[in-house]
């Protein structure tokens, strides 16, 4: 896949829980253990890479996913 390819994918499945993390990594928000300033946990254990571009706006998501699975 290319870089556009998979930026396409991440967007259309966003609705999903999928997010780019970093360019090539795309993960289901419902797997990430932890976040911090340079990367993420899955709940498997795997570390991969988080964008400082992206951190921001991977915050705002798993908080929107957390109030969204809560019913708040």
């Amino acid at each position: 896949l290319t870089e556009k390819k998979i930026s396409a994918f991440a967007e259309e499945y966003a609705d999903k829980g999928f997010f780019e993390v970093c360019r090539g990594y795309i993960v289901n928000i419902s797997k990430i253990k932890s976040v911090n300033s340079t990367d993420i946990e899955l709940d498997n254990g795997e570390m991969l890479p988080l964008s400082r571009r992206r951190a921001k706006e991977l915050l705002t998501r798993i908080s929107e996913y957390v109030t969204e699975r809560a019913g708040l």
